[in-house]
């Protein structure tokens, strides 16, 4: 997954679990263009997942995508 393809999820996920709640944050993901400014966001977007109705199997499992994402990105 390249990081498009990971804001994109991280997007998704938030407008499917959390709505309108998470506008401000999908906003600042949208307007990320690096690693280093997604990270700040990433801690969001697992705090507003955590108190969402998205099950704990569920969004540990997308977590780990994202960060192996992030990872072998950062390692490039």
């Amino acid at each position: 997954m390249d990081f498009q393809e990971a804001q994109q999820l991280m997007i998704h996920l938030l407008q499917q679990n959390c709505g309108l709640m998470a506008k401000q944050l999908t906003t600042r993901i949208l307007q990320t263009q690096d690693l280093s400014s997604l990270k700040p966001c990433q801690m969001q977007w697992i705090t507003q997942l955590k108190e969402s109705r998205i099950s704990a199997r569920e969004l540990k499992q997308y977590l780990k995508q994202i960060n192996f994402s992030l990872h072998r990105l950062n390692a490039s």
